[in-house]
């Protein structure tokens, strides 16, 4: 039965909540049956990608379990107060000690059914989203235990397993779910090598909103799974290979993996995943100590920064008596801000929650290669600002939806000759990206300039007030070198406006960006009243060259793009005329 129109329910906040449904029968004389009752669960929508969920806290906060079949005895996932609580005791794969979510197959019953569930997701305006987490498990004598990924696109009422499958592992499937050989001992994962780092290719899902994304666990009655470090993010590139055999295998912008013993059986997938971004980090201390891995020219030290590409790789073999070994290479060749090759690392951390380990490097013109490595994980290019001034390396960008507007934060976990920031804006209109426009500079707006070079961590902070609600934002950011040149951050956030402050607009006409231009500027000016509007351009001798605006507006804030392709270079003014207000401000035309 659909309860839909006027009597759907749409509850008012998050929360979970409880539907009863009583019968009406005249006849019916049994209370046992006059109720049925559904539990449905309303959670704020997570709008802004990269997710990351870590699994590390008392609680997981909007994680929610559904009980499919409910075979009597333990439950698989323990859930405390109505929130989903991770198990402490647990080495992760990072090597530190911390919780994960425990699968709890080792007491509950064979047969009995649940899906561990992420809140809401929203994946609008994506092409290649991706699942990360890990995993960890072991069998108790052979039996079965199976871990699913599964997407409800209905608010929770189906699950769908994907077309193609997305994620289905058990003890007996090829490749299998273990990670470790069979044990009669209740399994804590008690080392970081015990942990599988797993991708999953959602992107069947790509531009669709309101996703439930569940881990959907069958118990066998076996011993314990563990998953930690949920990630679900768009990505530049994802490439997947399967691999047959030892052997070189290439994925995007310039990483290959050989393989000197692939394991076994053959037939598993090797999954690369680019990310054309500086890579953000969660870790206590974002580069390890670094005491003996040699970059090229023989010496060692401890890096701190990396390049703006950087990939995660898996690999489906990585399972119970697989002997893995292979080495990675990386292309450097179009990364910016390298100097010194001879002083480049290749990096690697378990995850966004581990700190990136330097590897013992050589080079061989532009390619770097590290030997002998084991386990798959985060890869990258790093090394010294002082040898290698890598752009600026951003570790953290989020937006969210506040009465002033949008609330855009940032940090720098280093700077190298950083002038400032500008801050890009696109409306999406049924997930279609419009114009990008650039609407704050650090050459008019002070909190946007940056620090030169600096290998000390900085937080900024702009509040974009010029939206509407039942809008769709996405934001990029520029920074611009002290000697002018351009880096472009493919990282974006997206944000859905459902409220703001009432405002108050005054007289105002704002100063062109960019100026000097060549040969389009935008001018942005605010009317306080409905009012009769002109904005006109003239030239050195006063001669009108231009009208931009000739009508009557009301209260707000307006934005005008003005061409002067056909002009010639020099000064000119621009003039906001109303009914109560006049204003004229300079502009230069540089051809």
């Amino acid at each position: 039965m659909t309860f839909s129109g006027s009597n759907a329910f749409t509850p008012s906040a998050p929360g979970t909540y409880t539907i009863k449904v009583f019968t009406a029968h005249p006849g019916d004389g049994d209370a046992a049956n006059d109720t049925a009752a559904a539990i449905t669960i309303q959670a704020q929508t997570v709008s802004s990608l990269p997710y990351y969920a870590s699994l590390n806290d008392a609680t997981a906060p909007g994680w929610t379990v559904l009980v499919t079949n409910a075979v009597s005895g333990p439950p698989i996932y323990t859930v405390v107060s109505g929130q989903v609580s991770p198990a402490t005791g647990v080495t992760r794969s990072d090597g530190s000690s911390g919780r994960a979510v425990r699968v709890n197959f080792y007491d509950a019953q064979a047969n009995r059914v649940e899906i561990l569930r992420t809140p809401l997701i929203s994946l609008s305006g994506t092409t290649n989203p991706i699942l990360n987490f890990d995993v960890a498990y072991r069998s108790y004598t052979g039996q079965n235990d199976r871990i699913e990924v599964v997407v409800s696109t209905d608010g929770g009422a189906t699950y769908l397993v994907g077309s193609p499958v997305l994620y289905n592992k058990a003890y007996n499937t090829a490749p299998s779910l273990a990670t470790l050989a069979n044990s009669t001992s209740l399994f804590t994962p008690n080392a970081a090598s015990q942990w599988r780092h797993e991708t999953v290719d959602l992107s069947q899902f790509a531009g669709q909103t309101n996703l439930l994304i569940g881990f959907r666990a069958t118990s066998a009655y076996g011993n314990n799974a563990w998953i930690a470090n949920v990630t679900i993010q768009d990505v530049a590139t994802l490439t997947t290979t399967n691999v047959t055999g030892n052997g070189t295998f290439t994925g995007p912008g310039g990483i290959t993996i050989t393989f000197t013993n692939f394991g076994n059986p053959p037939g598993a997938n090797l999954y690369f995943s680019r990310f054309n971004s500086p890579p953000t980090s969660d870790a206590p201390t974002e580069y390890a100590t670094n005491t003996s891995a040699t970059a090229p020219d023989g010496t060692f030290f401890t890096p701190n920064v990396a390049a703006p590409r950087w990939w995660t790789v898996t690999y489906d073999n990585q399972t119970v008596g697989a002997t893995i070994n292979y080495d990675v290479s990386i292309d450097y060749t179009g990364i910016p801000g390298i100097n010194n090759p001879d002083k480049l690392y290749i990096l690697r951390r378990s995850n966004r929650f581990g700190s990136w380990v330097a590897l013992s490097t050589t080079r061989s013109g532009t390619v770097l290669t590290a030997t002998g490595l084991t386990g798959f994980s985060d890869f990258g290019v790093g090394g010294n600002s002082g040898d290698n001034p890598l752009p600026v390396n951003l570790s953290a960008f989020t937006g969210r939806n506040i009465a002033q507007g949008v609330e855009l934060r940032w940090q720098t976990a280093s700077e190298t000759d950083n002038a400032g920031f500008e801050v890009r804006r696109t409306e999406l209109i049924n997930g279609v990206e419009q114009e990008w426009l650039t609407i704050a500079s650090y050459q008019t707006t002070p909190s946007l300039a940056g620090q030169g070079t600096t290998s000390q961590a900085h937080n900024y902070t702009y509040t974009d007030a010029g939206v509407q609600v039942g809008k769709t934002y996405r934001y990029a950011l520029r920074s611009v070198d002290l000697n002018g040149t351009i880096h472009d951050y493919p990282q974006t956030v997206t944000v859905e406006v459902n409220m703001l402050a009432p405002k108050v607009y005054t007289y105002k006409l704002e100063q062109n960006y960019p100026n000097p231009f060549n040969p389009s500027t935008r001018i942005i000016y605010q009317v306080a009243a409905a009012t009769n509007v002109k904005l006109e351009v003239f030239d050195m001798l006063g001669r009108k060259v231009a009208t931009l605006v000739n009508e009557r507006k009301d209260a707000g804030e307006y934005s005008v793009n003005f061409n002067a392709s056909g002009l010639s270079s020099g000064v000119y003014f621009y003039r906001l005329q109303t009914d109560k207000f006049t204003q004229t401000k300079k502009m230069i035309l540089m051809k």
